[in-house]
């Protein structure tokens, strides 16, 4: 009697963050056991990937890159483990913005943080698995060293906007202000700060969208800030409409008085430039003043035109 295979259920987990359901061997183990009950991450590695690569679109640096993930993902930032990911990338002939790094790190954690304890406690093959490797939120952020050539003067970029931004956030934090400027008042102390706050807030929009995050509380913010700093859309056209008109009736004014009157005393040459008077008359008041008193009032054209139509008569 022949035996049938019974075919093995493949469990799945739903992705929080993809919001999609894949097998159970398409997430990590977590790290969180308290809160992770079935043992694995509720983002599966595939958005993984896409969240490192959002990140680095706007760090460009694996360092924060990585722990940004940690925070948001939970999961302890450990320099060693940096360490050996950016060595392995090397050794792959792998770039620093490849997706396939936060995996690597995940993998080199344990044994880091086992390595690292061992060695201040003078054991060895101390288990990882009695390690908390949560997020800890006394580890500062790494910062970001500028290239001398960043700017040509980045020691006053820096202290402007501020240390721990990347070369393209300074970039597009000066890009914004100057911006503004062009059409904005930015002379006392006061503007300048609002200004600045405005920019942060910007550079703030950019980042969550690209992380997928939602931008309304931020788009909230900045326009309370708008208003304070009396240049959002609706207070500028108010302030702006009388003084527009204003500036407007004088430059006809000034043209009235003056061009081309500054150039000739004889004011009538100027009076009917594009002769519609004459035309007026030759086009429309005459043939309507024939047409409703039965005149015979010929205009030039209309006697070239009959003197031409004689001599064909001869």
């Amino acid at each position: 009697m022949a035996t049938t295979k019974k075919k093995k259920t493949v469990k799945e987990l739903y992705c929080r963050y993809g919001e999609h359901m894949k097998p159970e061997k398409d997430f990590y183990s977590a790290v969180d056991k308290f809160l992770d009950k079935n043992g694995y991450f509720s983002v599966c590695k595939d958005c993984m990937g896409d969240m490192y690569s959002n990140f680095y679109a706007v760090e460009h640096d694996i360092d924060r890159v990585i722990y940004k993930m940690c925070k948001a993902l939970n999961v302890l930032y450990n320099e060693n483990a940096v360490d050996t990911t950016k060595k392995m990338l090397a050794g792959k002939n792998m770039t620093e913005d490849n997706p396939s790094a936060w995996g690597i790190y995940k993998g080199k954690l344990p044994i880091s943080v086992s390595a690292g304890l061992s060695k201040i406690n003078g054991t060895l093959g101390m288990s990882a698995d009695l390690v908390d490797l949560t997020f800890e939120y006394n580890i500062p952020a790494p910062q970001i060293t500028i290239p001398d050539d960043a700017f040509n003067d980045v020691v006053d970029v820096k202290a402007f906007w501020g240390d721990g931004f990347t070369v393209d956030d300074y970039r597009f934090l000066e890009g914004e202000f100057n911006n503004f400027k062009k059409t904005n008042k930015a002379d006392t102390y006061p503007e300048i700060v609002l200004l600045r706050e405005i920019c942060y807030k910007l550079l703030a929009m950019k980042q969550a969208r690209i992380g997928q995050k939602s931008t309304a509380t931020l788009a909230k913010e900045l326009q309370e800030l708008m208003k304070n700093s009396a240049i959002a859309p609706n207070q500028v056209s108010a302030a702006s409409a009388g003084k527009s008109m204003e500036t407007f009736g004088q430059w006809i004014k000034e043209i009235e008085n003056n061009r081309p009157a500054e150039f000739f005393k004889d004011k009538s040459v100027y009076a009917d430039v594009d002769d519609i008077e004459a035309y007026a008359e030759e086009h429309i008041t005459r043939p309507l003043k024939n047409f409703i008193t039965g005149s015979r009032d010929f205009g030039a054209d209309d006697v070239g035109a009959l003197s031409d139509s004689d001599e064909e008569g001869e």
